[in-house]
């Protein structure tokens, strides 16, 4: 048995990560019990990570405003809203903005952890005093079991 309590936001309510332009909103990590993450990301135009994996876990996005395009091993989708799709770990994948508008995901990640990945990132990068890089990117994520790629990799 757990001591995991039931809870409910508001609408803008949750720990909010502002990370190379992208707001992600922490509906569900570790107050989860360790089950999964659910974070609601606003990413503005032309925006999106690098290229990536995820060693040890599966991540979804079901697309709330705006149009994205994700690219993964041998497939590319471009949704608008209501579109939704699952990459499982161990693919590389980039989730990018597509046209003039900015975009917002609800993001689906099946372990949590991913959210202590972007405070760590913020963290280390705030305290670098540099711009942000790959080599930033991996020595953060190793524990995490993240890769990151250059842009064009996929």
């Amino acid at each position: 048995m757990t001591d995991t309590k039931a809870y409910g936001l508001s609408s803008g309510d949750g720990e909010v990560l502002s990370m190379l332009g992208t707001d992600i909103r922490v509906l569900g990590g570790r107050r989860t019990g360790a089950s999964f993450a659910v974070m609601d990301c606003y990413l503005p135009v032309g925006e999106g990570p690098p290229p990536h994996i995820h060693d040890d876990e599966d991540e979804a996005f079901y697309v709330l405003e705006g149009r994205m395009r994700f690219k993964s091993e041998g497939a590319e989708w471009v949704l608008d809203r209501g579109g939704f799709v699952y990459l499982p770990r161990g693919i590389m994948h980039q989730p990018m903005v597509e046209g003039d508008q900015p975009a917002r995901a609800l993001t689906i990640v099946s372990r949590v952890g991913l959210e202590d990945f972007f405070a760590d990132f913020i963290d280390r990068l705030a305290k670098s005093g540099g711009p942000p890089s790959l080599e930033l990117l991996d020595e953060v994520g190793a524990p995490y079991e993240l890769r990151h790629f250059p842009p064009g990799s996929i």
